[in-house]
């Protein structure tokens, strides 16, 4: 990522409601950090986690769903 471009994106007037609406959203979804993943409809996963954790928590909700793996 370009960081003159970034700093360029973040103090545009158009895309600032919408980054102010991404945030307000995410704090009402209990996010607050980075990075954090919503697995099936509640399953959270915040922080870096190893791939095996992050695997056995999508094959839950697969599991759960009844949903075959290939």
């Amino acid at each position: 990522m370009d960081p003159e471009s970034f700093e360029a994106c973040l103090r545009n007037d158009q895309t600032a409601p919408l980054q102010v609406s991404d945030y307000e959203s995410a704090l009402r979804s209990g996010i607050t950090s980075t990075p954090f993943f919503i697995v099936g409809d509640s399953l959270a996963i915040q922080g870096t986690v190893p791939p095996d954790r992050f695997r056995a928590a999508v094959d839950s909700v697969l599991d759960a769903r009844e949903i075959r793996r290939p």
